[in-house]
């Protein structure tokens, strides 16, 4: 298409401009041209994980396109590139840039944002400030004082927990049990999420839920919580009516379980490929279509060893094929068209969450670990047998003694996959070491 630009003396653009419905005096004849500016075309390719859109389809040179991207929730946009036919980059500020004399095809990639996770983490040392959300708990009935209940002083006025190495899931069970813990002049407010205060003047049982902050005090003794109203009696657990309330006499203790948030971000890796195929894996947890992504038009092949394998169509650039997916205790094949650097995001696994199993023969092992080990310290989970083996593409093999590993594999390295084969008759399976947790 074209874009109207004024009028000119010249057929060619070389003469006197005038603009579009400007006035002229004229004094003789005059024969004026129309000016017409080559639109470029504007080619979006569909991303993964979101979309984009574009201000316009095609535009004039130097005009100002703006890009628009809306991720899938969970993604965020990483970065735009733009490229010409002859594949030179025009820069992207601010999801706006400027038309070049030619047509651009634009792309966009989504990876996984940041999330955020809670949970309830027991409290074994006294703090300064008591401060923070919490559960109320009776461990060894795995109770918890429901602070969303209206009537506070009543018997089954509890909730049950799964305790797990002194933590508590956050959920929407637990997140509606939750007391505010709040200082005051004297002491603390304890707030249950129905709005209602708990304290007791007392000096026998009882409970006093009020609309107003109530005085307690909070101390700790030998890993349970002492929680005193104003009276004698303190908070405690009553296991033969399930029930939280102050008491005098001697009932089960309570402990308190703190709210806490953590916020992780995903992790980015940059994989080198060779053109040609490599054997790879990763320790993050993506999808197929993350990496067909990130390849771009650098892929032609994915193959796995046992579940299928994908292409990608050079004409529009789809991938097709049966490929099931990916798993990070396994090595895939990637065929490239020229040595690249792929850039990925994720969220890393941890190795003990994925252990890999050996069949007797060739097996593809992926390796999900940001560090390199040595081989016998990645594989001291396995028991191997004599005559096993363990290659690489590039960087050797080694075979199992009997008693050590005898090659030139020393490593084995993040972004790799290898092939072992097992000598044993039964499926083995085992797990890589993480030293980060070590």
């Amino acid at each position: 298409g074209f874009e109207f630009d004024g009028w000119n003396t010249e057929a060619n653009g070389t003469g006197a401009y005038y603009a579009d419905g400007a006035m002229i005096t004229l004094t003789d004849d005059i024969t004026l041209y129309a000016q017409w500016d080559p639109k470029y075309s504007i080619t979006l390719v569909r991303p993964q994980h979101g979309t984009i859109t574009s201000s316009v389809s095609s535009a004039v040179e130097e005009a100002t396109v703006t890009l628009t991207a809306t991720p899938e929730e969970g993604y965020e946009l990483r970065n735009w590139t733009v490229t010409t036919g002859n594949g030179n980059t025009i820069e992207v500020v601010e999801n706006q840039f400027e038309m070049p004399a030619d047509s651009v095809t634009v792309k966009a990639i989504f990876v996984k944002g940041v999330i955020s996770s809670s949970e309830y983490v027991k409290v074994t040392t006294a703090p300064e400030d008591w401060s923070g959300e919490y559960l109320i708990v009776n461990e060894s009935k795995t109770k918890a004082f429901n602070g969303s209940l209206t009537s506070l002083d009543a018997n089954n006025n509890t909730i049950s927990v799964t305790i797990n190495n002194y933590t508590i899931e956050a959920n929407e069970l637990t997140n509606a049990a939750v007391f505010t813990i709040a200082t005051m002049e004297v002491g603390y407010s304890i707030k249950g999420t129905s709005g209602q205060y708990i304290g007791y003047n007392g000096n026998s049982g009882g409970l006093t839920a009020s609309n107003t902050a109530l005085v307690n005090t909070i101390s700790m003794n030998d890993g349970d919580v002492i929680i005193q109203g104003t009276g004698t009696s303190t908070l405690q657990y009553n296991q033969q009516a399930d029930r939280f309330r102050y008491y005098s006499s001697s009932q089960s203790p309570i402990q308190l379980y703190k709210k806490t948030s953590a916020t992780l971000a995903p992790f980015e890796q940059t994989i080198t490929l060779n053109k040609g195929w490599n054997w790879w894996s990763t320790n993050l947890d993506i999808s197929k279509t993350d990496l067909e992504a990130a390849l771009g038009e650098y892929g032609i092949q994915i193959s796995s060893h046992h579940d299928g394998f994908d292409m990608r169509n050079t004409a529009n650039g789809n991938w097709i094929g049966n490929l099931s997916g990916f798993c990070v205790e396994k090595m895939y094949k990637v065929r490239v068209s020229e040595n690249c650097s792929i850039p990925l995001s994720g969220f890393a696994v941890s190795p003990a969450d994925h252990p890999i199993t050996l069949t007797r023969g060739w097996n593809w092992i992926g390796y999900p670990l940001e560090q390199s080990l040595t081989v016998s310290e990645a594989l001291s989970d396995l028991n191997p047998e004599t005559g096993d083996e363990i290659k690489s593409k590039q960087n050797g093999f080694c075979q199992f003694s009997g008693t050590r590993w005898i090659g030139n594999l020393q490593t084995l390295d993040p972004g790799q996959g290898y092939m072992y084969k097992s000598n044993a008759t039964e499926t083995k399976t085992f797990t890589f070491p993480d030293p980060a947790k070590d």
